[in-house]
């Protein structure tokens, strides 16, 4: 076991960062990890989803490679959170893949030193308008986090996962089948389900097929994030307060948030509904990964009250998910005053939630 620890340390993740080769171990426990992780209890968030290299169009043309892909970024945003987390979809063995291994470990994120792949890593052409706004050309034809089967990532579970979150690109079509049959299991084991929409329009030519994948997976789902962007591809209309019970009905119960940009999110439950006014940030860089330390902060909240179960969840009070609601939005607020997604240390989101009260 190997335990690497480096907590609240302000810095970024560009591609020609530090490198750590991962060992070849043969034997299926061999789950690198960190004290200060295991020592918060046996509740760990198991992370699906690309992990990828955001190549940065920068305006001379030149291309600046980071670590990214929106399940990446939201389990590496819970480890500078001290949520405790893993990332279970496989990493490449080429050197993207050592770059994205080592920005894991470096926040104590556990991973599977076994569970890497031959296939190269995913990348994608980042692009920003005026308004900081991105889009991605993705090259996503055989990469390493698509390179498993259900059964597989089942069996290198590790032990203590109670909670799995996903959405992005490992719902698109193509990977829907596979990432259903994980829930299913998952679910019947009481974890609870968590995903963020996060549709990706122009991925998928097949746009009724992307909705229906999408829509089929939302009644396995205990928690479900999406923007207001997300649900305009949805067909869910309405003011957002509608397009919430819309969304939660899809669901079948839970809990369904929907995040509304610079005006903040609203969230509903059987508890009923709650609203977070967004925070006014006069310096953005840009908005790349806003809603993955949203959806980072909100689960890092939820998991410091108790509540991050499929028992707990549909109870929690109104007051402690307006709490996740605001530590999200604070989250993301601290994120889009950086270039790229460089989610924020626990003390600078403590510093800043302190400085709302």
């Amino acid at each position: 076991m190997t335990t690497r620890v480096t907590r609240d340390v302000k810095h970024s993740s560009p591609a020609h960062g530090n490198r750590a080769m991962a060992n070849n171990s043969t034997t299926t426990d061999n789950i690198k990890t960190n004290e200060t992780t295991t020592a918060r209890g046996a509740t760990v968030i198991g992370i699906i989803g690309e992990a990828l290299m955001d190549m940065m169009l920068e305006t001379n043309g030149t291309l600046y490679p980071m670590v990214g892909g929106s399940p990446f970024n939201v389990v590496r945003a819970l480890g500078r959170l001290r949520a405790p987390s893993c990332y279970l979809s496989p990493l490449s063995r080429d050197a993207f893949g050592d770059q994205l291994t080592a920005a894991l470990l470096l926040e104590g994120v556990l991973l599977n030193d076994d569970f890497r792949s031959d296939r190269p890593t995913s990348l994608a052409v980042v692009s920003k308008n005026d308004q900081g706004q991105p889009s991605y050309s993705l090259y996503r034809d055989g990469v390493a986090d698509r390179d498993f089967t259900a059964q597989a990532l089942l069996a290198n579970l590790p032990q203590g996962v109670q909670v799995i979150h996903t959405g992005s690109l490992a719902i698109v079509p193509e990977e829907a089948e596979k990432i259903r049959d994980i829930l299913t299991v998952a679910r019947g084991r009481g974890i609870l389900i968590s995903i963020d929409i996060n549709m990706r329009p122009g991925v998928v030519a097949d746009t009724a097929g992307y909705i229906a994948a999408v829509k089929s997976l939302l009644p396995l789902s205990d928690l479900v994030k999406a923007s207001d962007e997300d649900l305009m591809l949805l067909g869910l209309d309405g003011c957002p307060e509608q397009q919430c019970e819309q969304l939660l009905s899809l669901m079948n119960g839970g809990l369904a948030i929907i995040t509304l940009g610079s005006e903040g999110a609203i969230a509903l439950s059987s508890a009923g509904l709650v609203r977070c006014a967004g925070l006014n940030v006069s310096n953005v860089v840009d908005t790349v990964g806003a809603g993955d330390c949203f959806q980072a902060g909100l689960l890092a909240s939820l998991f410091a009250s108790g509540c991050l179960t499929s028992e707990l969840l549909p109870k929690t009070s109104l007051d402690v998910l307006a709490k996740a609601l605001r530590q999200g939005c604070a989250a993301a607020a601290i994120n889009i005053t950086r270039k790229g997604c460089q989610p924020p240390s626990k003390t600078e989101l403590d510093t800043l939630l302190e400085q709302q009260i």
